[in-house]
């Protein structure tokens, strides 16, 4: 009975030592999570910036993985001439300039597209020309080649008026031109389209601008275009059709001329702003090309794909440990399983210095 007893009560122990053996392991045993090391995707972003009557530009911050931006800027249209009994010329080509250029991350880029001219009256007595298109640039001082200005107006030139007797049309207005800039540097101008120029009667038809970008000579916004009562031949009762306005632009547009034709004056179109591109740019397009609307600024730039950590995995006691070491700028996304990493950082050390000679220099502080 006794033995019996003894054997039992050995049994019992025995288990419980099991149980408790095996509920030790349990519990220290660790869900054991190895770490999710993920690299981004290369990404492209690119945008556009149109021009709109009482808008204003846009910047951007150049973000982390961007060395290149290539910018697309197109000045604003000009506005028609008007009509008499002949039609009104529209008007001229407008800038174009296509660049990439480098940049920091860091940098901040500036969009600042112009305003289009409007389009002039038709057959009115003395009738004022097209407004000219407004700029969006911000002023300040800014950089061009090296030279810094104030207060920059890019706006494009009014048209000229229409003759004071009878009914003809007065001059187109000129496009502002539309400017990218990063940071303080003006890095590309495209010129505003030139206005229109108004026309007269009969044979007194508008003229086409003559091909050459011409520079009013005295600053960045395009020339009002010349009023029929000043054109040459005829008096301040003359009728006739007015000058279309200059384009704003790395140098403004000249107005256009009001000759007189026959018995009245026709206007001549203005011309349109000139073009501007920095000279660190690459892949340059610098031209020309018909656009009838506001002014636009596209830029494009692609986001480089972060560089993945990169990791050891050993094995202690029955954890798995993933060690990460890296020199620059790495990416590692955590588990939504792990609670707390650690972090082992060895700053730079410190030279030694020779017999005789002075200490070495202290090891760079980690920020």
């Amino acid at each position: 009975m006794l033995f019996s007893q003894a054997l039992s009560s050995r049994r019992i122990a025995r288990t419980l030592v099991s149980i408790l053996v095996l509920t030790l392991i349990h519990t220290v045993a660790p869900t054991i999570v190895i770490p999710q090391i993920v690299t981004p995707k290369a990404e492209a972003v690119t945008g556009t910036i149109t021009a709109s009557v009482g808008g204003s530009g846009q910047t951007i911050q150049i973000p982390t993985g961007v060395f290149s931006v290539t910018f697309t800027v197109v000045g604003g249209a000009g506005g028609k001439g008007g009509d008499d009994s002949n039609i009104g010329k529209n008007g001229t080509v407008a800038g174009r300039t296509i660049i990439t250029l480098a940049v920091t991350p860091g940098d901040v880029i500036g969009l600042y597209p112009g305003n289009a001219g409007t389009a002039a009256g038709a057959c009115l007595s003395n009738a004022p020309g097209g407004a000219a298109g407004t700029d969006n640039f911000p002023g300040g001082a800014y950089s061009i080649n090296g030279t810094y200005f104030q207060g920059i107006n890019f706006a494009g030139g009014a048209g000229g008026n229409a003759g004071a007797g009878g009914c003809s049309g007065a001059g187109g207005g000129a496009g502002a031109a539309s400017v990218a800039t990063v940071n303080s540097e003006i890095v590309a101008i495209a010129g505003g389209a030139g206005g229109g120029g108004g026309t007269g009667s009969g044979d007194n038809y508008a003229q086409d601008w003559n091909g050459t970008r011409q520079n009013n000579g005295t600053s960045f916004f395009g020339e009002v275009g010349v009023s029929t009562v000043t054109c040459t031949g005829s008096n301040q009762n003359s009728d006739g059709g007015g000058g279309g306005g200059g384009g704003g632009g790395y140098y403004g547009g000249k107005g256009g001329l009001a000759p007189k034709i026959n018995a009245e004056c026709a206007g001549i179109s203005g011309s349109p702003g000139g073009n501007y591109v920095a000279s660190r740019a690459t892949s340059v397009t610098n031209d020309l090309i018909t656009h009838s609307a506001t002014g636009y600024v596209t830029y494009d730039y692609n986001v480089q794909a972060t560089t993945a950590c990169t990791k050891s995995t050993t094995t202690v006691d029955i954890y798995t440990v993933e060690s990460i070491s890296y020199t620059g700028n790495c990416t590692w996304t955590v588990p939504g399983t792990v609670n707390v990493i650690d972090f082992f950082i060895v700053g730079g050390g410190g030279g030694g210095g020779g017999d005789g000679g002075s200490g070495g220099g202290g090891g760079a502080a980690l920020s």
